[in-house]
């Protein structure tokens, strides 16, 4: 089984006996490089203990994400990067956390090194539009309420953005519409912003 990105490169390859994947497994970048191969043997994943305790680490840190918890799930995430830095999700999902604890610089830092290693990540690419959407959004705004785990901020609705920004905002929006994710917020966006 072969599998191609929009560009032409290969995406995912590998082999099935009796519908089941067996043997090596890869999986590229769109950019061509290797992303990760793992061994399957009759449809079971064999991965190495590097990459169980990988994935463990990724699973726990997606879910402790979802729970809320930020600030644990960036820490889950950190010591994901120690063992793979190369891995385009870990970087995603750790700029989630950030957005979610208004860090939107820190955020698009991290959005910045998804789409390195995965230039065509629709959705680090929407998300680093909202992030830098949210960072013009909240400059001036002020906490309506706070407690350990959510924080209530007034914005306005439509602010100032620099051209450059709202020009980079724009090209983000566009390309993940483009790449697939065309949710009602980011078909808004588009419209209120990139018109």
């Amino acid at each position: 089984s072969k599998e191609y990105y929009r560009n032409g490169k290969i995406h995912q390859e590998g082999i099935y006996i009796n519908g089941k994947e067996d043997g090596i497994w890869k999986e590229w970048y769109s950019s061509g490089k290797l992303k990760r191969e793992i061994l399957f043997n009759n449809g079971a994943a064999k991965p190495t203990k590097e990459q169980e305790k990988f994935f463990k680490l990724m699973s726990n840190g997606i879910e402790v994400s979802a729970e809320g918890n930020y600030k644990s799930a960036i820490k889950i995430f950190d010591k994901g990067i120690e063992i793979d830095s190369q891995y385009s999700d870990l970087y995603f999902h750790r700029g989630t956390a950030f957005f979610m604890q208004f860090k939107f610089d820190e955020a698009i830092e991290d959005y910045n090194k998804a789409l390195d290693l995965e230039p065509l990540y629709k959705e680090a690419l929407s998300n680093r539009a909202f992030a830098r959407l949210r960072k013009y959004e909240f400059a001036n705004s002020r906490t309506l309420s706070k407690s350990s785990e959510v924080t209530i901020m007034a914005s306005k609705d439509q602010v100032d953005i620099p051209t450059d920004e709202l020009e980079k905002i724009c090209i983000d929006l566009t390309k993940g519409y483009e790449l697939g994710d065309k949710s009602a917020m980011i078909e808004e966006y588009i419209e209120r912003y990139c018109k």
